[in-house]
C-alpha cells in the first residue's frame, strides 16, 4: 500500500458551469438593483445641493447683519441678472449679490458702492423674495443698527425628481432667520 495521500476531486470542481451561472445572475440582480436605487440618488444630491444653497443665503444674511453692524454701514443683498449690478424683481437669478449701498429716499432705487460677495444660483433653482406686505422693492435692505428694512420671505425652488420642492426662509425685521 502507498503512503502517497488519495487525491479527491475538488468539490467545486464539478459544479465550474453551475458557478458561472450564479456569477451571471448575481451580476444581473446587482445591475438592477442598481439601476433602480440610480433616481433615488439623484434627488439626494439635487436636495443636498438645496440645503447648500438655503444655508448659503442664511450666511450671507447674518454676514450682512455683521459687516452692517461692524462698520454702521447699509447693505444690501439684491438679486442680479449680470452677477454685478441689483435687478429690482421677485425671481433672485442667476445670481445674488452682497454689498454696501445706497438706497434713494423712494426705496426702489438703489446703488450698490462695494460689492462684497456674489454668489450663483444652480441652474434648476430658483430664489424669490417676497416682502411683507407685498409690493416692492425686491431686496433685503439692512441697516447700520442691524435691523432689516424690509423683511420678508425667501422662498428656494429646487427640482427632485422632477417634481418641484420649496424650502421657505423667513427674515423679521431683526434679521432672524426661521425656515419654514
Amino acid at each position: 500500500m502507498s503512503d502517497w495521500p488519495i487525491c479527491y476531486p475538488h468539490p467545486y470542481a464539478q459544479r465550474g458551469a453551475s458557478l458561472l451561472l450564479e456569477l451571471c445572475f448575481t451580476a444581473a440582480c446587482l445591475s438592477v438593483l442598481v439601476f433602480w436605487l440610480m433616481p433615488g440618488l439623484s434627488g439626494v444630491s439635487s436636495r443636498h445641493q438645496a440645503a447648500q444653497g438655503v444655508a448659503c443665503l442664511e450666511q450671507s444674511i447674518q454676514l450682512a447683519k455683521n459687516e452692517a453692524l461692524a462698520g454702521k454701514r447699509h447693505m444690501v443683498l439684491c438679486g442680479s441678472s449680470d452677477g454685478e449690478s441689483c435687478t429690482p424683481q421677485r425671481n433672485w437669478g442667476p445670481y445674488w449679490l452682497m454689498g454696501e449701498a445706497v438706497v434713494a429716499s423712494s426705496l426702489s432705487t438703489l446703488r450698490m458702492t462695494r460689492l462684497l460677495r456674489v454668489h450663483r444660483i444652480p441652474p434648476s433653482h430658483t430664489v424669490d423674495f417676497e416682502p411683507f406686505g407685498g409690493g416692492t422693492p425686491y431686496y433685503l435692505s439692512i441697516l447700520p443698527n442691524g435691523q432689516t428694512y424690509n423683511n420678508g420671505t425667501f422662498t428656494y425652488t429646487y427640482l427632485e425628481n422632477g417634481k418641484e420642492k420649496k424650502t421657505e426662509l423667513i427674515v423679521n425685521n431683526l434679521s432672524r432667520t426661521y425656515r419654514k
